[in-house]
Protein backbone atom coordinates (compact mmCIF):
# COMPACT_ATOMS: atom_id res chain seq x y z
CA UNK A 1 0.00 0.00 0.00
CA UNK A 2 0.86 3.53 -1.16
CA UNK A 3 0.52 6.21 1.08
CA UNK A 4 0.92 10.32 0.73
CA UNK A 5 1.36 12.31 3.87
CA UNK A 6 1.79 16.63 3.94
CA UNK A 7 2.51 18.84 6.77
CA UNK A 8 2.65 22.39 7.21
CA UNK A 9 2.89 24.54 10.59
CA UNK A 10 4.38 27.06 12.95
CA UNK A 11 6.72 27.14 15.90
CA UNK A 12 7.97 28.98 18.54
CA UNK A 13 10.95 28.47 20.93
CA UNK A 14 9.09 29.87 24.01
CA UNK A 15 11.67 32.79 24.50
CA UNK A 16 11.09 34.71 21.70
CA UNK A 17 8.20 36.06 19.46
CA UNK A 18 9.98 34.82 16.45
CA UNK A 19 8.60 32.60 14.55
CA UNK A 20 9.59 29.36 12.48
CA UNK A 21 7.28 27.84 9.14
CA UNK A 22 7.86 23.82 8.58
CA UNK A 23 5.88 22.01 6.00
CA UNK A 24 6.81 18.09 4.75
CA UNK A 25 6.03 16.16 2.11
CA UNK A 26 6.21 12.22 2.70
CA UNK A 27 5.68 8.90 0.84
CA UNK A 28 4.82 5.68 2.31
CA UNK A 29 4.98 2.10 1.79
CA UNK A 30 3.39 -0.38 4.05
CA UNK A 31 5.50 -3.46 4.28
CA UNK A 32 3.27 -5.60 6.19
CA UNK A 33 0.28 -5.01 8.72
CA UNK A 34 2.91 -3.49 11.53
CA UNK A 35 6.10 -2.11 9.36
CA UNK A 36 6.20 0.76 6.70
CA UNK A 37 9.00 2.75 5.51
CA UNK A 38 8.95 6.20 4.25
CA UNK A 39 10.93 8.72 2.80
CA UNK A 40 10.33 12.52 3.62
CA UNK A 41 11.16 16.08 2.17
CA UNK A 42 11.04 18.72 4.79
CA UNK A 43 11.70 22.31 5.35
CA UNK A 44 12.37 24.54 8.68
CA UNK A 45 11.84 28.47 7.59
CA UNK A 46 12.56 31.21 10.12
CA UNK A 47 10.47 34.36 9.51
CA UNK A 48 13.75 35.93 8.17
CA UNK A 49 17.21 34.15 6.83
CA UNK A 50 17.10 31.37 4.46
CA UNK A 51 15.45 28.37 5.85
CA UNK A 52 16.96 24.53 6.39
CA UNK A 53 15.93 22.02 3.84
CA UNK A 54 16.17 18.09 4.15
CA UNK A 55 15.34 15.02 3.30
CA UNK A 56 15.37 11.64 5.51
CA UNK A 57 14.02 8.03 4.91
CA UNK A 58 13.13 5.72 7.23
CA UNK A 59 10.80 2.81 9.02
CA UNK A 60 7.78 2.81 11.13
CA UNK A 61 6.41 -0.07 13.60
CA UNK A 62 2.41 -0.21 15.06
CA UNK A 63 3.00 -1.39 18.08
CA UNK A 64 -0.93 -1.04 19.03
CA UNK A 65 -3.85 0.57 16.96
CA UNK A 66 -2.89 3.61 18.43
CA UNK A 67 0.91 3.53 18.96
CA UNK A 68 3.96 3.85 16.42
CA UNK A 69 7.31 3.74 16.78
CA UNK A 70 9.68 4.94 14.27
CA UNK A 71 13.11 5.12 13.49
CA UNK A 72 14.68 7.65 10.38
CA UNK A 73 18.23 9.54 8.90
CA UNK A 74 18.58 11.65 6.45
CA UNK A 75 20.81 14.73 5.74
CA UNK A 76 20.54 18.45 4.53
CA UNK A 77 20.31 19.82 1.31
CA UNK A 78 21.35 23.45 1.80
CA UNK A 79 24.20 25.25 3.88
CA UNK A 80 21.81 25.95 6.66
CA UNK A 81 20.97 22.50 7.53
CA UNK A 82 22.58 20.05 9.20
CA UNK A 83 25.17 17.62 7.18
CA UNK A 84 23.14 14.18 8.66
CA UNK A 85 21.06 12.76 11.73
CA UNK A 86 18.97 9.84 12.96
CA UNK A 87 15.98 10.50 14.68
CA UNK A 88 13.59 7.75 16.41
CA UNK A 89 10.15 8.47 17.99
CA UNK A 90 6.60 7.48 18.75
CA UNK A 91 3.43 8.44 17.30
CA UNK A 92 0.32 8.05 19.59
CA UNK A 93 -3.25 9.04 18.20
CA UNK A 94 -5.53 10.02 20.70
CA UNK A 95 -8.63 10.56 18.56
CA UNK A 96 -10.16 9.00 15.11
CA UNK A 97 -11.37 11.61 12.03
CA UNK A 98 -14.55 11.64 12.08
CA UNK A 99 -14.75 10.99 15.58
CA UNK A 100 -16.35 8.07 16.96
CA UNK A 101 -17.15 7.47 20.48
Amino acid sequence: MLSQGYNFGVEWDGGSAKMKYFDSIALGIGISDKLGMFVESFSLEPEKGDGEHLKDTGLTYLIMPNLQLNISGGFGINNEAIDDFISFGFSCRILRWPFKM
